[in-house]
């Protein structure tokens, strides 16, 4: 897991990206896809706490709001 206190996440794709064969470039969409979920995969707006817990169950609720609240907490700076 990500420490909640890090501000800079760099993936490097060069060598799991594909070639530009349908296989590659599946390849390549998994690959940026995982990307993204490990840069923001524990990562959800404040302004859309009330959609999320739409979609979770109701036993997820006060783990979800804790992390939201943890993040709507945090000081933004440039």
């Amino acid at each position: 897991m990500i420490n909640p206190e890090t501000r800079v996440i760099a993936v490097d794709l060069n060598n799991v990206a594909g070639d530009k064969t349908p296989a590659g470039r599946l390849k390549t969409g998994i690959m940026y896809l995982l990307a993204g979920q490990i840069a923001g995969g524990d990562f959800t707006l404040p302004q859309y706490r009330d959609e999320v817990l739409k979609q979770l169950p109701r036993e997820y609720h006060e783990i979800a709001l804790k992390r939201i609240n943890q993040l709507d907490q945090e000081v933004k700076t440039k």
